[in-house]
């Protein structure tokens, strides 16, 4: 069966039930089935009317809502082959995309894509859709000839935003995404009953299926938020009643942090006592919420572990893109954390070229398995051998068929003295640290006495707000000593040599992973020559700010005494290395620069050059009233 003949048989059996709702400030937006299918149907009419055939491309740029949905069912019925993009990408990015598809139409959102899509588009012989209320409802019109559409046609083409470079493009069948349907269904998982919460974007393989194909394939209602704060989220869960939360580690992390970051310093004999009163307070405020489901990435077990003691039931699986996705679950009625589950029926998986510690590639065979990457046959036949797709994660098998993942072949880590580390465990161990809130480790190579010795480097992103909390100064020596503390327990080969700290956001992939080919070019390769101050762009208040000659003779000093440019956003530690101690001879300079006189606390409140120049510009206004 193909798509949307499976959901039009689903439409059948629950005609009047909801099926797609989204929130809107104080009002509710509910469809029905039997309203998404007809809505479905009207975007296929219009699509074949306008000339568009079986085979071509149509792409969707649009936000999580009900239109998502009901536009992709559209172009199923049409027997056109969905491109869904990510909204954020650049222009550029988006026009290479569109071309390498010859995608031929866009559904698109003014909401979240700015009005310079006719840069992306132009010359490209592409229709533009921004509103479906705009089309006319030819779908019963004699004239539409509906396709025949057969299981192995394309349905899906979708390019990975991988953690090693340049997108692949996927290309998934009917049959493909079906049958990893019927492998999710057998499992007993979900049922019609269910209330699923939609808030990973649905241009990606894992929420499209855990959010949109499951669902509406077995009569279950899809629920979208317009907030995606904590505080929000969390009503929508109580008020909607949603029963299955899906989303990726990150998530579930801060979920983690949110709950225990509040108890941690009881005694440790207090805890259960704790935890049965967290319970109760989850179980009343969100009494309908069955299960969240983890993705996209690996859960620290700890994280899954005392999320389930604390009333929240969070069961990891695995997949990818090339297999439809998923590929392994949790059975929840025996969770084993740390594992991604045991393979879904219809699925095989197995662990070859095993190491003498059981680790070793990952195999995965089925009908979810893709076609093929689009226009690189040569790159299918090196992943897809014998049936067996090679995915190139690494892990191992317990005897009850759990699969336990270690990381990605590609990323593993080879030192020069032959040992063998798994970037993303080590990260998980680092991240012990309060005071760490991002960790990229790369290796990194330095001549020592002439001869070229690998080590471990990382990329750090500080808590900023824990350290605040803490009223704690010297972000670099904090971590330096919480990383050589966390050391200590491991094997020296597993030790930090050296890091960089960044004050922005690691580039990641939508579902969180850590690209980190981008880490390195960013923060571990020669920077190119910095913009200057007035190169950049600014609020109207910061340009008032670099006008003033105050701002000026300050930026001087201090880009003099740390030798390095100097931005009105330079952390005094991070940016410009600025400890405690620096901090009372930068004091001091200042005052002697600026005529006045500095209180000591006043460099314990402040973090950036801009701070410092309106305090010194408030000090020397009170010296001169």
């Amino acid at each position: 069966m193909v798509i949307h003949e499976k959901f039009n048989q689903t439409a059948s059996r629950f005609p009047q039930k909801t099926a797609l709702q989204i929130k809107k400030g104080e009002y509710w937006e509910k469809l029905t089935y039997k309203d998404a299918e007809a809505a479905a149907k009207i975007v296929g009419a219009f699509l074949i009317s306008e000339g568009f055939k079986k085979g071509d491309c149509a792409a969707i740029i649009l936000e999580n809502g009900p239109e998502w949905p009901i536009i992709y069912l559209g172009i199923m019925s049409a027997g056109l082959t969905c491109v869904p993009l990510d909204p954020h990408l650049s222009i550029e990015e988006i026009r290479n995309l569109l071309i390498d598809s010859s995608t031929r139409v866009v559904f698109y959102s003014q909401k979240i894509f700015a009005d310079n899509l006719k840069q992306a588009v132009e010359g490209l012989g592409v229709k533009v859709i921004e509103r479906l209320s705009d089309l006319p409802d030819l779908s019963k019109s004699q004239n539409i000839l509906w396709p025949q559409l057969h299981t192995e046609d394309i349905a899906s083409l979708i390019y990975t935003s991988g953690t090693t470079g340049k997108p692949k493009g996927v290309l998934l069948s009917h049959k493909n995404i079906c049958s990893d349907f019927t492998s999710l269904q057998k499992t007993g998982f979900s049922l019609p009953a269910d209330n699923f919460l939609s808030i990973l974007p649905l241009y990606h393989s894992y929420s499209f299926m855990a959010t949109l194909i499951m669902p509406l394939f077995l009569g279950a209602t899809v629920t979208y938020a317009e907030s995606f704060s904590s505080e929000e989220l969390m009503r929508l869960i109580g008020e909607s009643k949603v029963t299955i939360l899906t989303g990726v580690p990150q998530i579930f992390s801060l979920l983690h942090r949110s709950v225990f970051s509040k108890i941690n310093k009881i005694p440790s004999f207090l805890m259960p006592l704790v935890l049965f009163f967290v319970r109760l307070k989850v179980k009343k405020e969100m009494s309908s919420l069955r299960y969240c489901v983890s993705g996209g990435a690996r859960l620290e077990p700890d994280i899954g572990r005392d999320l389930w003691k604390a009333g929240f039931k969070v069961v990891e699986g695995y997949g990818l893109t090339e297999t439809a996705p998923v590929v392994t679950l949790n059975p929840p009625q025996k969770v084993k954390f740390g594992s991604v589950g045991k393979a879904l029926p219809g699925v095989e998986v197995k662990v070859v070229k095993a190491d003498a510690t059981g680790v070793g590639e990952v195999y995965i065979k089925g009908a979810n398995l893709m076609r093929g990457y689009f226009k690189h046959p040569e790159l299918s036949a090196q992943v897809i051998q014998d049936g067996w797709f090679h995915s190139g994660d690494l892990g191992y098998m317990d005897k009850e068929g759990y699969l336990f993942l270690i990381g990605r072949e590609k990323e593993m880590i080879v030192l020069s003295s032959g040992k063998n580390i798994y970037p993303e465990e080590l990260e998980e161990y680092y991240l012990r640290s309060p005071y760490i809130k991002e960790i990229c480790i790369i290796p990194r190579q330095e001549r020592i006495f002439g001869h070229l010795k690998e080590s471990l480097t990382a990329v750090i992103v500080p808590d900023l707000d824990f350290f605040a909390k803490q009223k704690e100064l010297n972000i670099r020596e904090k971590i330096l000593w919480d990383i050589e503390t966390l050391g200590r327990q491991l094997p020296a080969y597993k030790h930090i040599m050296g890091f960089v700290l960044a004050r922005e956001e690691l580039p990641r992939t939508v579902l969180k992973k850590i690209k980190r080919y981008a880490v390195r070019e960013k923060y571990l390769r020669e920077e190119p020559k910095e913009q200057l101050n007035q190169d950049r762009n600014f609020s109207d208040e910061e340009r008032l700010i670099l006008e003033k000659d105050i701002t000026k003779k300050i930026i001087h000093y201090i880009s003099k005494e740390v030798n390095k440019p100097v931005y009105l956003d330079s952390h005094l530690e991070i940016d410009l290395g600025i400890d405690s101690l620096s901090r009372v001879e930068l004091g001091l300079g200042l005052e002697a620069l600026c005529k006045i006189k500095i209180p000591d606390e006043l460099f314990y409140e402040i973090s950036t050059i801009k701070d410092v120049i309106i305090n010194v510009e408030k000090l020397r206004g009170a010296k001169a009233e």
